[in-house]
């Protein structure tokens, strides 16, 4: 009987150690991979400002229905205010 329970204490203590290391491993790959970093280029853009181009943003603003949601200078605004859900503003 002590011989037994000797060997499953030693299964057990070995499969706490197997789950011990996978926890491990598994937060060591998950914060590696959370934590990359990108090294990305920044580029210039050109932004016309000529009449034409802005008048062109502003038709396809409103086409598209950006002015709906971003209020008519495309500045944002609170587009939800209930205290039950929330509040949304959306993005300048």
């Amino acid at each position: 009987m002590k011989t037994l329970l000797k060997w499953l204490g030693i299964i057990f203590a070995v499969l706490v150690g197997l789950i011990v290391i996978l926890v491990a491993a598994v937060f060591i790959m998950s914060n590696t991979r959370l934590n990359k970093v990108y090294s990305i280029q920044v580029e210039s853009v050109a932004v016309p400002s000529d009449p034409e181009s802005i008048e062109y943003g502003r038709h396809v603003a409103t086409i598209r229905a950006c002015i709906d949601c971003h209020g008519p200078d495309l500045g944002g605004r609170t587009m939800l205010d209930d205290p039950m859900i929330g509040q949304i503003y959306t993005a300048t």
